[in-house]
């Protein structure tokens, strides 16, 4: 069994089941024996960036409430308190100048509190070191 933290690109795409996330990921993160786990940041960041720029960003065209209900149907667990131990991982967290997503930052540090893999295809994160992840590449559509 493994364990694995969605960032939330790739929690948009499973969930609106986008050709962006490649099937091996999709199959991998549907198999039975494995948890998943979306961080509350992921819906932060959501509404974030829906209140940023509402005709740009509306990724699933669904309000928070029902985007939980999407996720509870998934049947993926919630993390929605910052563990301590993550905090300490923020201090010894190596220094990437070219990745300021803070977001991304606190995805890591809860992945490593948590042993969980983070399931990202941000090449930037693929970059750190003492992260267990599930590494992918976003897959271009054609429209």
């Amino acid at each position: 069994m493994k364990s694995y933290l969605l960032d939330t690109c790739t929690l948009i795409w499973y969930l609106k089941n986008s050709k962006h996330l490649p099937e091996s990921v999709r199959e991998e993160l549907s198999e039975a024996e494995n948890k998943v786990y979306v961080s509350f940041f992921s819906l932060w960041e959501i509404a974030l960036k829906r209140k940023k720029n509402p005709l740009a960003f509306d990724p699933l065209n669904a309000p928070i409430s029902e985007l939980r209900k999407m996720i509870d149907e998934q049947d993926f667990a919630y993390i929605e308190i910052f563990p301590l131990s993550a905090l300490a991982r923020f201090e010894n967290m190596e220094y990437h100048p070219q990745h300021k997503d803070p977001i991304d930052r606190t995805h890591i540090a809860i992945a490593q509190a948590y042993n969980l893999h983070f399931v990202t295809p941000d090449e930037r994160i693929h970059e750190y070191k003492n992260v267990r992840m599930l590494k992918y590449k976003k897959r271009i559509v054609k429209t």
